[in-house]
């Protein structure tokens, strides 16, 4: 997760969405939310990713 944080900061993203090669085809890593990175289910992904985009861009 550190290396998708950088990668993240690196190319100015709000969000990145982060694999593990051992365990890529059963989860999946979203972040920054709230400071920390969520692992989601591949099923639930699609559905946590357009949560965490819609946290992050919600009128304050």
């Amino acid at each position: 997760l550190q290396i998708a944080e950088q990668s993240r900061m690196h190319s100015n993203a709000d969000l990145m969405v982060a694999n593990r090669i051992e365990d890529a085809s059963i989860k999946a890593w979203i972040g920054p939310i709230n400071s920390n990175y969520q692992c989601v289910s591949r099923e639930n992904l699609p559905a946590s990713l357009l949560d965490a985009i819609e946290q992050i861009w919600k009128p304050q």
